[in-house]
């Protein structure tokens, strides 16, 4: 080995030391950031997660409570069909016994 590399080669390990621990300190920091970007995103993930599932759970609870007015109004529209109905034969009844009260008393008008 030439002398001029042997008084060098303490130096040149050195450098390559210092080196390496630089390019592993880059690195580590460079990963630590990536890591830092990389949690705020899951932490801004998992946020928006729990407000989807709130409102969700909003939702369903909206359209529970839609599906029970629904069921009420489908009970009320059925009692007043049934009501209609019976006001329609009713209605029916009345001036069909009107009509037998006219031809009682167009008989005793006659018959008088």
């Amino acid at each position: 080995m030439p002398l001029e590399v042997k008084d060098a080669l303490a130096w040149i390990i050195g450098a390559l030391v210092v080196g390496f621990l630089a390019g592993t300190l880059f690195a580590w920091l460079v990963a630590s950031l990536r890591r830092t970007r990389l949690e705020e995103r899951l932490k801004a993930a998992e946020r928006q997660n729990t407000e989807l599932a709130a409102r969700h759970a909003e939702a369903s609870s909206e359209a529970g409570q839609h599906e029970a007015n629904a069921q009420a109004l489908r009970t009320q529209l059925a009692e007043l069909r049934v009501r209609v109905e019976e006001g329609s034969r009713s209605l029916a009844e009345k001036q069909e016994l009107k009509g037998v009260h006219d031809e009682i008393k167009a008989l005793r008008d006659r018959a008088a």
